[in-house]
C-alpha cells in the first residue's frame, strides 16, 4: 500500500475518533484486505491514542497478531489508551496464557494489584497454577490475594507458599475459606510449604474476619498447637 494511501487511513481514522467514533467497519476491511496496513494504521509511529481505536482493534486481534509479534502488538495497545489497559489485558491472557511477558504487562497495567486480571482470565484454563505460580515468583502477592477472594480457588495461596510468601499465603488462605468454605486450601498449601507448617498456619489467623471463616478453618488446626491454641483465643472474640 502506497504511503498517500496509508495517510489517508490514518487521517480517516483520527476523524473517526474525533468525532467519537470506533472505526470497526474499517479495520474489519483492512483485517481482510492488509493487515501490514492495519498494523500500520492502529499500532503504528503515528497510530491515533484513542480507546475508541483500541476497542476497535480488539476485534481485530488475528489479523494483527499476523503482522506484528504479540508481545509488541499488547504493549502499544496498552500504551495507546489508558481507558482500556484492563480489556487489552484480558485479550492478551485469554489469547496468550502462558506468555512470560503477561507478567510484567500485568505490573504496568495494574500496578500492586497485578495478576488479578490476568488470572481471572484464565480461571478455566488449564494454564491457571503456571500462571499463579508466575505472578507469585514476580511478587504480586496483592493480585493472588484478590484472585483467592474472588473465585475461592486453592491456587493461589499455594503458589504463594510455594515462592515462599508465608503471609501472602496465610491471607489467601482465609479469603478462600471465605468464599469457599469447603475448599482444601490448606492442604494445597501444606503440600506447597513442606514441613514447618505451624508458623504459617498461625498467621492465617491473623487474617481472619468473621467466625464463620474461623469455624471453616478450626478442622484444618487440628495437631498444630501453636495455630490451634491462637485461633481458640481469636474465636471468642469474633
Amino acid at each position: 500500500m502506497s504511503r498517500e494511501r496509508l495517510a489517508a487511513l490514518r487521517e480517516e481514522v483520527a476523524r473517526a475518533v474525533e468525532d467519537g467514533h470506533a472505526p470497526r467497519a474499517l479495520l474489519q476491511q483492512l483485517a481482510g484486505q492488509d493487515v501490514m496496513a492495519l498494523a500500520e494504521v492502529v499500532v503504528g509511529p503515528r497510530a491515533a491514542p484513542s480507546p475508541l481505536l483500541v476497542s476497535a482493534a480488539l476485534e481485530v486481534l488475528p489479523a494483527l497478531e499476523e503482522a506484528i509479534a504479540p508481545k509488541a502488538l499488547y504493549q502499544r495497545l496498552v500504551a495507546l489508551a489508558v481507558e482500556t489497559r484492563a480489556e487489552v489485558l484480558t485479550a492478551a491472557a485469554e489469547r496468550h496464557p502462558l506468555a512470560d511477558w503477561l507478567v510484567p504487562l500485568s505490573r504496568k497495567v495494574e500496578g500492586t494489584a497485578a495478576g488479578t486480571v490476568h488470572l481471572r482470565a484464565v480461571a478455566d484454563h488449564p494454564a491457571f497454577e503456571r500462571c499463579c505460580q508466575a505472578h507469585a515468583e514476580a511478587g504480586h502477592r496483592e493480585g493472588l490475594v484478590a484472585t483467592a477472594a474472588a473465585l475461592g480457588r486453592p491456587e493461589p495461596a499455594a503458589m504463594l507458599a510455594l515462592a515462599g510468601d508465608a503471609d501472602g499465603a496465610a491471607e489467601a488462605v482465609v479469603r478462600t475459606l471465605e468464599r469457599a468454605p469447603d475448599s482444601a486450601v490448606v492442604a494445597w498449601v501444606g503440600a506447597a510449604w513442606g514441613p514447618g507448617l505451624d508458623p504459617l498456619l498461625a498467621r492465617t489467623v491473623q487474617h481472619l474476619r468473621d467466625g464463620a471463616t474461623a469455624a471453616a478453618l478450626a478442622p484444618w488446626l487440628d495437631g498444630w498447637p501453636r495455630a490451634g491454641g491462637l485461633l481458640a483465643a481469636v474465636r471468642r472474640a469474633l
